[in-house]
């Protein structure tokens, strides 16, 4: 494995999910390893391309230079681009402070080349124990997902899932470019972009034709036109082939009309995923049930169980599920 080092910044916006989300990304141990220096700021090595798939991430810089005193850095020492740049530096406690950036700056022969607006890179310092200064790599996707937010879309429902929570589950279910996901319980579309943007190669179903249609409107407004949307329940579909993964919103109440929400509900339905999906493939269910693992089929083994508060009076709970 690359030894290059990294320091990983992530948002807070659901700070259960992160834990989860890296420990998915990072399954096959060769790809990267990662050490939590602070709850949402992780010390990387390795193929660290997997990291910016998270929904979370804000910034990825490799690091550069590590040490107790920034006085002690040196030019010398490391090697940045040519052209503008811009330092921020970050205490112990999470404060930006001034004097650490101006002697990094100074450090760096930064005169004449600081710049605030539009810098050709970035120059990131976090003081975890000690100082580490890096150079700016990537800032995630949240922007791009951002853009993808339901009113953004040509067709969207007040109940779609955020493009964060959409991103993080489709990591969840440990699937790699190029690897079938299926979404059962489609409605707007929202998951199944998400994973083909990140490609996955993806099927999706539901009972409503206005929201198959609207999802398919949905991917062709992002340009994906190799998706498959089926007019199916989920009890009746059938596909030719078993699937690597699902991950799905299940229908809840009201906002399924067309659905048999019974108390048996969670025992059936996974009975009939357990019939598309390879062995060893991930299931993703997000659904309001705070004890759905009692329920699950017995085809399947309970990975992680996590609730995420919506508002004060829902509660979505993730259940990572494995088949075999």
């Amino acid at each position: 494995m690359d030894q290059t080092l990294y320091i990983a910044e992530f948002s807070k916006d659901y700070p259960g999910i992160l834990p989860l989300e890296l420990a998915a990304l990072s399954s096959d141990s060769t790809i990267f390893s990662y050490d939590f220096l602070r709850d949402n700021i992780v010390l990387a090595r390795g193929k660290v391309d997997a990291i910016t798939e998270s929904a979370f991430l804000r910034y990825l810089g490799k690091i550069i230079w590590q040490g107790d005193d920034l006085n002690h850095l040196e030019m010398d020492a490391i090697r940045i681009p040519e052209g503008t740049f811009h330092v921020r530096a970050w205490t112990d406690d999470g404060r930006e402070s001034t004097r650490a950036e101006q002697i990094i700056g100074k450090s760096l022969h930064g005169e004449g080349r600081i710049q605030f607006k539009n810098p050709d890179f970035t120059i990131r310092a976090y003081f975890l124990g000690r100082w580490y200064v890096t150079l700016q790599v990537s800032l995630g996707k949240r922007s791009e997902m951002l853009s993808r937010t339901a009113p953004m879309r040509p067709f969207f429902s007040p109940v779609s899932l955020h493009p964060f929570i959409a991103r993080a589950a489709v990591n969840l279910s440990r699937t790699r470019k190029g690897e079938t996901l299926l979404d059962p319980f489609c409605g707007t579309g929202g998951i199944l972009l998400e994973a083909a943007l990140s490609g996955r190669k993806v099927i999706g179903s539901d009972a409503s034709l206005q929201m198959v249609s609207g999802a398919r409107m949905n991917m062709k407004y992002y340009g994906i036109q190799d998706s498959r949307i089926i007019l199916s329940s989920a009890f009746d579909l059938k596909l030719n082939e078993e699937v690597d993964a699902i991950v799905t919103d299940l229908p809840y109440g009201r906002s399924s009309p067309k659905i048999d929400i019974g108390n048996d509900f969670i025992s059936r339905i996974t009975e009939k995923f357990a019939s598309l999906i390879r062995l060893g493939g991930f299931c993703v269910l997000i659904t309001n049930s705070a004890n759905a693992q009692d329920q699950i089929s017995g085809e399947f083994s309970l990975m992680n169980k996590l609730g995420i508060r919506q508002h004060r009076s829902l509660t979505r709970f993730f259940y990572v599920i494995r088949k075999g």
